[in-house]
């Protein structure tokens, strides 16, 4: 059942599941009940459909703690429900850097490349990344890169800039537009290691107009939520 379900691009039905291991639906009921309360699967919001549950990664990487293994269950699910590229990213020290991706099925998309690094400071993701960053690394960083535009027709105001990292820490997320790609929007959320620090950002990135407020004032608990169960199966625990 696991395995039907890894394979399927698509979140699947009940019957879908029980017609593909011709099983009847009473005992492919039970079996995904089982794995829902063992987290190995997951159902979709106000849906039937079923995915992978972020519990499957416990056992499907012999090397244990394998930050994307962990994070996919979770963007396949936000990539279902928003319709729209999910994207996973770390800090690399100056840089920050796409280790994967899951583009949006949509025929206009946002599309994003894993291995693609930019600055740190850069997009929704780096603003997560310098709003946690210890004050130390983060003016650091500040003077050794002046916050230069990735665009060169924008410009980057040090201060305005700096006052958003605290409204930034207290919502948990973050939105910005247009600032690494023309027309293009980013909503970015952070993920916690077991010592409080940030290990990865999880963004949701679409063109500019398909993200609106109602669609932002949506998506920003979902990809908070996400992201902070990830974060407790990293051993992070809130204050």
């Amino acid at each position: 059942m696991l395995a039907l379900i890894s394979k399927s691009e698509d979140l699947l039905r009940l019957t879908e599941i029980a017609a593909s291991l011709n099983l009847d639906k009473n005992t492919a009921r039970r079996l995904l009940l089982t794995l829902e309360n063992q987290r190995m699967v997951q159902r979709a919001p106000n849906s039937k459909k079923y995915g992978l549950g972020p519990g499957i990664w416990k056992i499907s990487n012999a090397r244990g703690n394998d930050l994307v293994s962990m994070c996919r269950p979770h963007m396949e699910l936000l990539r279902w429900i928003s319709k729209e590229t999910v994207v996973l990213i770390v800090p690399r020290e100056f840089e920050r850097v796409v280790i994967d991706a899951l583009n949006s099925r949509l025929e206009l998309i946002v599309s994003a490349t894993v291995g693609k690094t930019l600055p740190i400071y850069a997009g929704a993701a780096g603003k997560i990344f310098l709003a946690y960053m210890n004050e130390t690394d983060r003016n650091k960083i500040i003077e050794l890169t002046k916050l230069k535009p990735v665009l060169p027709d924008r410009e980057v105001d040090i201060e305005t800039y700096l006052n958003n990292l605290q409204e930034i820490r207290e919502n948990g997320y973050v939105y910005s537009a247009g600032e690494i790609e023309v027309g293009v929007g980013a909503l970015a959320s952070p993920i916690f290691g077991a010592d409080g620090s940030v290990v990865a950002c999880i963004d949701i990135r679409a063109p500019e107009q398909r993200m609106t407020p109602e669609v932002l004032k949506n998506l920003a608990p979902l990809i908070v939520n996400s992201a902070m169960e990830i974060s407790e199966d990293l051993g992070y625990q809130a204050s």
